[in-house]
């Protein structure tokens, strides 16, 4: 397994748009125990038009090459932003990855102007909540749910 260092966050480009995709059904069969059909997660169609400059960005974490993270910035509205399809491949985990690509969209949302990076909290995310904790992220309370009655965390900025 490659060090930490070797690890390279670069903008997304187009042509790994279907690696970004192999990445998350990876990740999400492992979390999920199921095949997700990612046909319905529209952001994943087209991540360039998604997550385009310069409200968003996406970003792809290499190592050696080889695709093994992803995160994502897209716009809610002119105050507020979304951290979505933060992932890093299982063998790469606890390495630090998913804090290199957080702290640098963090940045991007501060020079952006943003002043609240939104979280959405799955069902089968709930474990996750302490990992994102540490990044700075804290519970909204239940009125700021989603229509599909999902949780949210946020950064204030």
């Amino acid at each position: 397994m490659d060090s930490p260092a070797s690890f390279e966050i670069v903008p997304f480009d187009p042509a790994r748009q279907d690696a970004v995709r192999s990445l998350a059904a990876e990740i999400l069969c492992e979390e999920l125990a199921v095949q997700p059909n990612l046909d319905g997660e529209e952001d994943l169609v087209d991540i360039a038009a998604t997550y385009a400059a310069p409200d968003g960005r996406f970003v792809v974490g290499l190592v050696g090459g080889h695709l093994v993270a992803t995160g994502g910035i897209r716009r809610i509205s002119a105050e507020d932003c979304q951290l979505a399809r933060l992932y890093v491949q299982s063998d790469h985990r606890r390495q630090g990855l998913a804090s290199r690509i957080v702290a640098g969209l963090v940045r991007f949302v501060q020079k952006r102007g943003y002043r609240r990076i939104l979280l959405e909290i799955r069902p089968e995310m709930e474990t996750d909540r302490a990992v994102y904790r540490r990044y700075g992220f804290a519970d909204l309370p239940e009125s700021e749910r989603s229509p599909g009655g999902h949780g949210y965390m946020a950064i204030q900025l």
